[in-house]
C-alpha cells in the first residue's frame, strides 16, 4: 500500500483518505483524491492542466475545467494551512498546478505469510491481473471515432442562439431569451468568465447576425409579429443606428433565425426572399451600397441558409423539397453555374465552410444533430463524433461555435449521512446519461449514455474518473441490471428486424453476448447469484411476472397483476415485488411467494434492493426523502433527502450501501447553450480530407 506523507498530513490513494495531523481523517470525494495522487505522484514540480484533463477527465475539456476548479477547492480546503499563507494547491498560470508542501512516499510491510496465505496471495494475485486485463480490453474497445473536445462558451439559464464571431475571433454576438423574445448579446473574448454585455433589445426574436468584413457592423433578423417574415437590419456598432433592408419570407415550417450571410469581401449580405412569379423562394444578394437586389437561384420550392466560401466566389445553400427533405448545392456567383455538393436528399440544419473545399453542416439522423464534413470537390462526407446535439454552427478564422440542446439527463452522485445527502460531482459529463446500476461488492457502476449520438452502455469501476465503453454488440441498449458477481448485465434493447424488444445478457469477463428467447420484456434484473433472470410482461392488459433459468432456458411464471418487481436480496435467495399495495417475497428455491406486508410506493415507482434492504423515495412536503426500508422488520429510517424537482419518475437510482452513495439520473432542462471546437480538430478527424 503506497502513502504520500508531507509535514502536516498524509495520505492513503487507494482508500482516499486524508489523514491531518492535529484534525480528524477525511475520505476525499474521487475526482479530488486522483487529483492529489497525481499531484503526490508529481512531487513540488508542475503537473500541467493537459495532463489533469486527460488523466482525470478524458480529455473532456467540456467539464474539466470547472472540474478541476472544484478538486482544486476541495483540496485547499480540506489540506492543512501549515506554517504558510500559501493554499495547498498553488496554481502556476498558464502552465497548471503543484503542491505547496513536500511529500515523500512510504509504503507499509507486510508481514510473513504461511504457506496457505502464499498460495491464497498468489490467486489473488493472478484474480488481479484477469481484472486488469478485462478493464483494458474494455478500454481498447472505446468507438473508434474519439469524441472531438468541446467547450462551452455560454451557459446561462434558457436559450442561447445565432452565434458569430468576428474576424478577428475576439467579439462574440448571440442572441439568447426564452419563449419568442430574444435579444442580441455581445461577449468580448470567447472565454467562460468573460462578461455578456445586451447590446440590442427589440421586442420579438431578434437572431441569424452576421459580420461585416471589417467588424464595423453586422446585420441580423427581426422577427414580425405574425412571425410570417423577419425583417433584416444592418447595426452600425460605433453609433447604435439599426438601418432597415427588407424583409425576408420563408415558410412557417422551415423558419429559423440562420438565414443570412455577409460577403467576405465588400458590402453584399445574402438572403432567402420569395420569387417575383411566387413560386418558390430563391437566395438574394444585396448590395448595400447601391441598395440593390438581386435573386441569385432558381428553385422550384425553397433556396435557404446561404454560406459565403472564404474567397467570396462561390455561395452554398440549402435546397429544400418537403419539411423532412434538403441538400446542399452551391453556385458561382460570376457565371452562375449551381452544383449539388450531396448526391442524395438528407435534413440539413445549416452549415459553414471551414476552408475554401471544405463545409460542415448539421444533419439530422434518428433523432440526433450530427456534424458532417463535406469535401466539395470529391463530393464525399465524413460524420464526426461529438458530444450532445450539433445544431446551426458558425465560424471564425480559429474556431467553430454551435448551439447544443440540452434535454438533459446527468448522473448525480451523492454521500448519505446523517440524514443529509451530500453532493459530489457527476460521475459523467456532456450528453445523456441515465438507468445506473452499481454493484455493491465490486463498486462497478453501469449506466446508459447516449454523448456519441446513440444509446451505449458504459462503466466505471470503483467510481474512478474514466469511463469506459462496452461493446455490447446490440444497438439502444437500455434498462440495464448488474448480477451478483460484478460479471454480468442484462439490458433489454430494440430488435431492427422484428421491431420487437428483447433481452440480452453481456459476459463483462467474456466479452460474450446472449439474447434470450423473451418477447416484448419491461425490464430484467438478476436474481438467485447470476442464475435466474426475472422480467415483466403484459399479456392481455395484465402485468406478468416471469423467471427464466440461465441454466437450462426454463421459464416460470411468478405472478400477476404485478406493480413492479423491486429486486433480488442475493444474500437470502428472494425475490421482493409489489402488488396490490402488498410487498411479497418469493423464495426462488422453493419457488413459493409470500406476502410480507403493505408497504408505502415509491414517488417514482423505482427502488434498488441490497443487503436485505429496500431503498426507495418518498414524498415529504418539498422534498423526497431516500428511504431505507428493512426487508425482515419493515423498519425504515431517513437516509436523506433532496428536492422534488430532481426526483421524477424517470429519476433512475440506484444505491451502494458499502460506500454510503447514491446514483441518481436527474432530468436537466430543455435549453440551448453554445460551444466552440477547433477548426483544425474538426479538419483532422475528417478522413475526407
Amino acid at each position: 500500500m503506497k502513502y504520500y506523507v508531507s509535514e502536516h498530513w498524509s495520505f492513503d490513494p487507494e482508500r482516499r483518505v486524508l489523514k491531518r495531523h492535529a484534525l480528524s481523517a477525511v475520505t476525499l470525494p474521487p475526482k479530488p483524491a486522483c487529483l492529489l495522487e497525481l499531484l503526490c505522484d508529481s512531487r513540488q514540480e508542475v503537473l500541467t492542466t493537459s495532463r489533469i484533463i486527460e488523466e482525470l477527465w478524458d480529455g473532456n475539456l467540456a467539464v474539466a475545467e470547472q472540474g478541476i476548479r472544484q478538486a482544486v477547492l476541495r483540496l485547499r480546503r480540506e489540506i492543512p494551512d501549515g506554517d504558510t499563507d500559501q493554499p495547498a494547491v498553488i496554481n502556476i498560470p498558464r502552465k497548471g498546478y503543484k503542491l505547496r508542501d513536500k511529500v515523500e512516499v512510504s509504503s507499509v510491510k507486510t508481514p510473513k505469510r504461511s504457506l496457505y496465505r502464499n498460495w491464497a496471495v498468489a490467486i489473488s494475485m493472478v484474480t488481479l491481473a484477469c481484472l486488469i486485463a478485462m478493464i483494458w480490453v474494455l478500454s481498447d474497445n472505446e468507438p473508434s471515432s474519439a469524441l472531438l473536445p468541446v467547450v462551452p462558451v455560454t451557459l446561462a439559464s434558457g436559450f442561447e442562439e445565432s452565434p458569430s464571431v468576428s474576424a478577428d475571433g475576439q467579439v462574440l454576438l448571440y442572441s439568447a431569451g426564452s419563449s419568442d423574445d430574444f435579444d442580441i448579446y455581445q461577449k468580448n473574448g470567447l472565454d467562460e468568465d468573460a462578461v455578456d454585455h445586451l447590446i440590442l433589445e427589440k421586442p420579438g426574436h431578434q437572431g441569424g447576425m452576421v459580420w461585416s468584413p471589417d467588424g464595423s457592423r453586422f446585420a441580423f433578423l427581426s422577427a414580425t409579429e405574425d412571425r410570417r417574415s423577419d425583417d433584416v437590419y444592418v447595426y452600425d456598432r460605433a453609433t447604435g443606428i439599426e438601418t432597415f433592408i427588407g424583409k425576408q419570407f420563408a415558410p412557417k415550417f422551415s423558419r429559423s433565425p440562420y438565414g443570412l450571410a455577409w460577403a467576405p469581401v465588400g458590402n453584399v449580405i445574402a438572403f432567402t426572399s420569395k420569387t417575383d412569379s411566387e413560386t418558390g423562394f430563391a437566395i438574394f444578394l444585396h448590395d448595400l451600397d447601391s441598395q440593390q437586389s438581386l435573386q441569385l437561384t432558381e428553385p422550384d420550392y425553397i433556396d435557404m441558409h446561404p454560406a459565403f466560401s472564404p474567397d467570396g466566389k462561390t455561395l452554398s445553400y440549402l435546397r429544400i423539397f418537403n419539411p423532412e427533405l434538403s441538400s446542399l448545392y452551391s453556385i458561382d456567383i460570376e457565371s452562375g453555374e449551381e452544383r449539388a455538393l450531396a448526391d442524395d436528399n438528407l435534413k440539413i440544419y445549416g452549415h459553414v465552410w471551414l476552408d475554401q473545399t471544405t463545409i460542415l453542416a448539421s444533419v439530422w439522423e434518428q433523432g440526433f444533430f450530427y456534424p458532417y464534413i463535406f469535401d466539395v470537390n470529391s463530393l464525399e462526407r465524413q460524420r464526426v463524433s461529438i458530444a450532445g446535439n450539433f445544431k446551426f454552427p458558425s465560424s471564425s478564422q480559429q474556431d467553430v461555435l454551435y448551439v447544443r440542446s440540452l434535454i438533459e439527463r446527468q448522473i448525480n452522485v451523492y454521500q448519505f449521512d446523517s440524514g443529509a445527502l451530500i453532493p459530489e460531482q457527476p460521475i459523467v459529463g456532456i450528453g445523456n446519461q441515465r438507468a445506473p446500476v452499481v454493484n455493491s461488492a465490486t463498486g462497478r457502476i453501469v449506466f446508459v449514455s447516449d454523448r456519441s449520438g446513440q444509446n451505449a452502455l458504459w462503466t466505471l469501476d470503483h467510481h474512478q474518473a474514466k469511463s469506459r465503453y462496452l461493446p455490447v454488440g446490440k444497438s439502444g441498449p437500455d434498462f440495464v441490471s448488474i448480477s451478483e458477481s460484478g460479471s454480468l448485465l442484462i439490458f433489454r434493447y430494440k430488435n431492427l428486424e422484428s421491431n420487437e424488444t428483447e433481452l440480452a445478457v453481456f459476459d463483462l469477463y467474456q466479452q460474450s453476448l446472449r439474447t434470450l428467447p423473451i418477447q416484448n420484456p419491461l425490464e430484467g434484473i438478476f436474481a438467485g447469484d447470476d442464475r435466474y433472470v426475472v422480467y415483466m410482461v403484459f399479456q392481455e392488459d395484465i402485468r406478468q411476472l416471469w423467471l427464466f433459468d440461465l441454466s437450462n432456458d426454463t421459464q416460470q411464471l411468478i405472478a400477476e397483476n404485478v406493480w413492479a418487481p423491486l429486486g433480488a436480496d442475493q444474500s437470502s435467495n428472494t425475490l421482493y415485488y409489489a402488488k396490490e399495495g402488498q410487498l411479497f417475497a418469493h423464495n426462488l428455491d422453493a419457488g413459493e411467494s409470500t406476502g410480507i406486508h403493505s408497504i408505502l410506493p415509491s414517488i417514482n415507482g423505482l427502488s434498488t434492493i441490497a443487503n436485505g434492504r429496500l431503498y426507495l423515495f418518498r414524498r415529504a412536503g418539498e422534498y423526497a426523502q431516500l428511504i431505507e426500508h428493512d426487508l425482515q422488520t419493515s423498519e425504515e429510517r431517513v437516509l436523506g433527502q433532496l428536492d422534488t424537482g430532481l426526483v421524477d419518475h424517470q429519476s433512475f437510482f440506484t444505491v451502494n450501501p458499502e460506500t454510503s452513495r447514491l446514483f441518481i439520473t436527474v432530468v436537466g432542462k430543455n435549453e440551448s447553450d453554445i460551444y466552440r471546437m477547433s477548426r483544425a480538430d474538426l479538419l483532422a478527424a475528417s478522413q475526407v480530407r
